[in-house]
């Protein structure tokens, strides 16, 4: 056997370069205590690795092309103010893996066209970067880095060009955590941005709205697209589960393949192996004939399980191994099918609260837990509410043959106001039921509307002193025993702890956890205030123990010491943060200055706190220790 042309190349010297490279860049990584130590670390590893004599780090600001210069090493900024791309440049580096050479972005192709059908936007034509590096990750360009002439004359091998484009992902991951724990004010949605994704992707248009979290939704879906992994889509009923599976299978390569729907919910506990394998005929009683199930008639295409939570615990154990070995028998069958489905389920349920519960398999919930995706309530996403109003409204006009009506201001607030238990399911329902009482009027008003619409079945009654709370859903914690107003506590903390300390996720729960009693709701329900929160618990413990970071945090972990590692990566970068911004300071006055301006943000109890680790942080510089 002819060895290929990888094996014949092969390099051992180039391949422990290679590593050797991605691992102290990864070291790197990890040690930089924000963004912008990040990008003074990454330009000078990457003017090493080239020879280049001077390097940009841009970060993206949004989803449009618009980038700010983070850092220059070896050369001045060149303008402060945010520069942008065009779309073709945006989206056709945000689908790159590897560095673009500045003679590549004109030269053509064996098709004769060119890399961009624009031009050069005038700021880059002037810099004239020799190398171009897109930071892109889950196909969202998060930054750019550009790398003027080497001075070693060098010749960019493909070699070395993989190797930085390694080395760009390493620094799209670290970048993109940043933005992740709200560090970095990273990308935000905008109304163009949305546009653009259903521009290049028309089939995201089903999915409605103007939210960060429709956004959100979008990146999601195309991400995982093309991939043939299951997906597992989580969300409360009505929330647009079974809309955002088909929008998932027609954005991927099987979109011209079957579609096959099973709500495992609706179907007798004796038939559902048959519903999903299939029978023999005279396997069982009432088997009068062979029939396909539906694994089998979503053969080459999708198969979507809604309500899989509800499938039993035998069953389930052999949808584990249909998942695992791609194969299963029907029932009363002899032979074994080959299947190629891709398998998206959907559930409203917490899938780990199931399993520790004993109503649902922990190896199936790994195996189906290979991609979530979050599908979010209406209720977190309200000020799509009268975009989806009017789209309702102009699909329920069209299938009834009436005019479209005009929603007047009180009758929109009123909307806006109202409780979604049945999220966007039971907004539609509402709006074809407002249209139909309208009895062909030109305008929806609400005190014709109020009486009938009050007692709409989906939804509890509104009362006016309730109109702004939301639906009672089921959370992972006790209900918040504070006082409504009351800043922070305990009680906060162990969320975090819980969600080991994921901000992102303990905001969630949070914010679920306030609909659950609006007279007592829980503080810092957002992530920018549960960070700021985190920030300040973590200066007081750090400074409480001495600067032990070992023992702040176990205290900070509490009841949850497998938390521990977790909790004193986080007071490591918090204070490193702090570190870092006082280390150019000139006296003590400039450093407590210097903290209060980087967390100004931080609740007035900490005040305090900053300022004696303003203190700590002189003393540690003005001893000359090397680091904390």
């Amino acid at each position: 056997m002819e060895p290929s042309e990888l094996e014949q190349n092969f390099d051992p010297t180039l391949r422990i370069y290679e590593l050797t490279t991605l691992y102290e860049v990864s070291r790197v990584l990890l040690g930089s205590t924000s963004p912008e130590h990040l990008a003074f670390d990454v330009l000078t590893a990457a003017m090493g690795l080239t020879g280049s004599i001077w390097g940009v780090l841009w970060v993206a600001t949004d989803d449009e092309g618009t980038f700010n210069c983070l850092r220059t090493c070896g050369q001045p900024m060149s303008s402060p103010e945010p520069v942008s791309l065009p779309y073709d440049w945006a989206m056709s580096l945000a689908e790159r893996s590897q560095p673009l050479l500045w003679e590549e972005t004109t030269a053509k192709g064996t098709t004769g066209q060119t890399l961009f059908t624009s031009p050069a936007p005038q700021w880059l034509e002037t810099l004239e970067p020799e190398l171009i590096l897109p930071l892109t990750e889950r196909g969202r360009l998060l930054g750019l880095i550009g790398l003027g002439p080497n001075s070693l004359d060098q010749r960019y091998e493909p070699f070395l060009l993989n190797l930085l484009g390694s080395v760009g992902h390493l620094v799209a991951l670290a970048l993109n955590k940043y933005i992740s724990d709200g560090v970095y004010s990273g990308l935000k949605p905008t109304l163009s941005s949305l546009d653009a994704y259903r521009q290049q992707y028309p089939i995201l248009g089903e999915i409605v709205g103007e939210s960060q979290a429709v956004l959100t939704l979008y990146k999601d879906l195309i991400s995982v697209a093309h991939a043939s992994c299951t997906v597992l889509l989580e969300g409360e009923t009505g929330s647009g589960k079974e809309l955002a599976a088909r929008v998932l299978h027609n954005l991927g390569p099987r979109r011209d393949r079957p579609f096959i729907e099973m709500d495992c919910g609706s179907i007798p506990e004796n038939l559902i192996e048959s519903e999903l394998f299939g029978h023999i005929k005279g396997s069982f009683t009432g088997a009068t004939q062979d029939r396909r199930g539906v694994f089998e008639l979503a053969s080459s295409g999708t198969l979507f399980l809604d309500e899989v939570s509800n499938l039993p615990l035998l069953t389930q154990a052999r949808l584990l191994r249909v998942l695992q070995e791609r194969r299963f028998r029907p029932i009363g069958g002899e032979q074994s099918l080959e299947v190629d489905v891709r398998v998206i389920a959907a559930t409203n349920k917490d899938l780990q609260r199931e399993v520790q519960k004993g109503n649902f398999r922990e190896d199936l919930l790994y195996r189906l837990h290979v991609y979530p995706i979050r599908l979010p309530s209406l209720r977190d996403r309200k000020e799509d509410i009268a975009v989806l109003a009017a789209h309702f409204l102009e699909l329920s006009a069209q299938e009834n043959r009436m005019p479209v009506p005009t929603m007047t201001k009180d009758f929109l607030e009123w909307l806006e106001r109202r409780k979604y238990p049945g999220n966007v399911r039971e907004l539609q329902h509402l709006m074809e039921q407002a249209l139909l009482r309208s009895i062909g009027k030109e305008n929806l008003y609400l005190e014709e509307l109020e009486d009938a619409l009050t007692h709409y079945p989906l939804a509890p009654e509104v009362k006016e002193e309730d109109l702004a709370t939301g639906p009672q859903t089921e959370v992972e914690h006790a209900a918040y025993p504070g006082k409504a107003g009351e800043a922070r506590g305990a009680w906060v903390l162990d969320m975090l702890r819980r969600h080991r300390f994921n901000v992102k996720a303990t905001a969630e729960k949070l914010s679920s956890q306030a609909h659950t009693d609006p007279s007592h709701p829980p503080p810092l329900t957002d992530r920018s205030s549960l960070t700021y929160y985190l920030q300040g618990e973590c200066f007081r413990l750090f400074l409480d123990h001495g600067g032990d970071y070992d023992r702040a945090s176990q205290e900070l972990a509490g009841d949850f010491p497998e938390t521990a590692r977790t909790a004193g990566s986080r007071i490591r970068k918090y204070v490193g943060a702090a570190a870092g911004a006082v280390e150019g300071c000139s006296n003590m006055e400039q450093a407590r200055e210097m903290l209060g301006r980087k967390f100004s943000k931080l609740p007035d109890d900490y005040k305090e706190v900053l300022d004696r680790l303003a203190r700590y942080l002189w003393d540690i510089k003005r001893s000359g220790a090397s680091q904390l």
